[in-house]
């Protein structure tokens, strides 16, 4: 809205603050006549309109230019680019100096002791931590909390955590939906008030070319997450469960759902910390036959896992982390065979 009043000569520029008065009045009315009694979508309208607003106030605190050619990187098939990564909680320093890439389509498994940051990574990837020092760049773009959309970047990088974190009042369906719908009515409502911005410039301004975007309404934004969620379920063999609740579910069939839930937002990349340590082994089975699809599908992974078999059976590059620092990064079969690292060579002898 702002770059708009900026191309606009000086004399409109107090028409523009009016026509924004008059879209704010327009939009509270809009939203009024289109109440309805569905709990899922006047949460999902609340929290919408606070992300749309947090999403715009990020998107304008631009970073220097300097800053972000700084840091890119050379090769366009890298996604994910980690450069000397520091993470510290008071003295405790977790991360010490990471550095790594990950290419797009690439499956990275990470592996190591317990404590030994694993998972701190992978939660600096999705900005649930922020690093104490280093750069993460993701699809060319430096991660900075006070100079890019978090919740924009959190989009395309989908987390599986080690327990479910499934919402227990809602049913399956609604689990899965529930992202898609309220980022889903939060463009909706810019992209509205755009087109309103538009249409009252237009009347007043002949020479003003700029197309009035469309947008879907908040039913066909719904129906479309239920479509997905459906065919997400089937993809997995769990259509039957999408009117049960996470509480009626076995361990195996929380997390395949928490897996979904997380591709229900189509991410570029999926993030798996130990997705099966808090699964019975019976269930283990089900849960890594969900990712291996998805391997098998193209899909860009980082998985922290203890599963040694699977990680040789999937991964297309192995990380080996200890005391916060990569001691070996290697293909799965030179990793496994012919280890260089004494400490690796101890932790295999013992998992093994």
């Amino acid at each position: 809205m702002e770059k708009d009043k900026a191309k606009m000569p000086a004399a409109d520029a107090a028409q523009a603050d009016v026509f924004e008065n008059i879209i704010d009045s327009v939009e509270a009315v809009q939203d009024a006549a289109t109440e309805n009694n569905s709990v899922l979508i006047q949460d999902a309208e609340e929290v919408g309109a606070e992300e749309a607003h947090a999403n715009t106030e990020a998107q304008e605190e631009t970073a220097p230019a300097q800053a972000k050619e700084a840091h890119r990187p050379d090769c366009d098939d890298v996604l994910i680019s980690i450069t000397d990564l520091h993470k510290s909680f008071g003295k405790n320093e977790v991360l010490r100096g990471v550095t790594t890439q990950v290419k797009k389509g690439e499956k990275v498994v990470i592996i190591g002791p317990s404590g030994s940051g694993k998972s701190t990574l992978l939660r600096c990837l999705n900005m649930m931590e922020t690093p104490t020092s280093g750069t993460i760049i993701f699809d060319g773009t430096p991660l900075d909390p006070k100079h890019s959309s978090i919740n924009l970047h959190r989009r395309s990088m989908g987390m599986v955590f080690q327990h479910f974190n499934l919402f227990n009042n809602l049913t399956v369906v609604e689990n899965i939906m529930l992202a898609p719908v309220k980022t889903g009515i939060a463009d909706m409502k810019k992209l509205r008030k755009k087109a309103l911005f538009l249409k009252l410039r237009k009347l007043f301004d002949k020479n003003c070319t700029e197309e009035i975007p469309t947008y879907p309404s908040k039913a066909e934004i719904r129906k479309k997450a239920l479509d997905n969620a459906l065919a997400l379920l089937e993809r997995i063999g769990l259509s039957d469960k999408a009117t049960a609740y996470p509480s009626t579910l076995s361990g195996g069939q929380k997390q395949r759902i928490a897996i979904v839930r997380a591709l229900a937002m189509h991410p570029r990349v999926m993030l798996f910390d130990e997705p099966t340590s808090a699964l019975d082994p019976e269930m283990v089975g089900e849960v890594l036959e969900v990712i291996k699809e998805l391997a098998e599908g193209g899909m860009t992974m980082v998985i922290v896992t203890h599963e040694i078999g699977f990680a040789r059976e999937v991964a297309t590059r192995v990380l080996f982390i200890d005391e916060g620092v990569i001691k070996e990064d290697a293909p799965p079969k030179e990793l496994f065979t012919n280890p260089k690292d004494a400490r690796l060579k101890e932790f295999l002898s013992k998992v093994l």
